[in-house]
């Protein structure tokens, strides 16, 4: 299951690497909230905190692997 921030975090987030507050992408820090379910990044501009709430099924992404695992299927059948 693809997932990605909701849009009142995404929106946060920009603004943190706008700031520098932020340096990871938006994969890496859904990889540390699945290994360690929270993570806070902070510098003298600020704190932002992300946790699994902040995350959404990302149903363009998913339907796009799934047309993929499709096709692959269906080539291997050629």
């Amino acid at each position: 299951m693809e997932r990605t921030f909701n849009k009142e975090t995404k929106k946060a987030y920009f603004d943190a690497k706008r700031k520098g507050i932020v340096e990871d992408s938006i994969l890496e820090i859904i990889r540390i909230i699945d290994s360690q379910e929270i993570v806070s990044y902070c510098t003298s501009d600020g704190c932002i905190t992300f946790d699994y709430t902040d995350l959404e099924i990302d149903y363009k992404a998913q339907a796009f692997t799934e047309l993929e695992q499709a096709f692959d299927k269906w080539e291997r059948h050629l």
